[in-house]
């Protein structure tokens, strides 16, 4: 809810697509403060609606307040080249650096600034798709786990 309280306060659109136990409390949230011009639940979206969804955004915001490893909506962003926004949890940072670590946020004062400042002309769907391509891809991962499978056992 804290990204719905943001986008009382900056001019921008968001669209919503998930479903989960905050569903009721999003809705609620977006009725109860008049934000349905600008913000627009979708709820469940399978893979037909949401890769078109990624590749037209301007970018996609992860506002996860848990520790997750590696959120697999971050990878598809990057892989059809659209940048990713995202709090400074779990392993997003490490994904969200290598294309800007000015788009990691702490806080919600933070968020609203990177939301209001935000120019998607700044970032190359290409350059976006080639840190993909480079650090995430199916190639990217085998070439590590293979670097790490061949090394020498060390026998103490």
């Amino acid at each position: 809810l804290e990204l719905l309280d943001v986008y009382r306060t900056i001019d921008a659109n968001l669209v919503i697509a998930g479903d989960g136990p905050l569903k009721d409390r999003v809705n609620a949230f977006i009725s109860r403060h008049q934000l349905s011009k600008k913000a627009t639940f979708l709820g469940h979206a399978d893979h037909t609606l949401l890769w078109p969804l990624l590749a037209n955004a301007d970018a996609l915001i992860v506002p996860s307040t848990c520790a997750e490893n590696n959120p697999l909506i971050a990878l598809e962003a990057l892989s059809v080249g659209t940048p990713v926004i995202a709090s400074n949890r779990g392993g997003l940072p490490e994904i969200v650096e290598k294309v800007d670590k000015s788009l990691i946020y702490d806080d919600q004062s933070r968020l609203a600034q990177i939301l209001s400042e935000f120019d998607r002309t700044r970032y190359s769907s290409d350059a976006i798709r080639m840190v993909y391509k480079r650090y995430y891809s199916a190639p990217a991962f085998m070439q590590k786990y293979l670097a790490l499978v061949d090394r020498p056992v060390i026998r103490h």
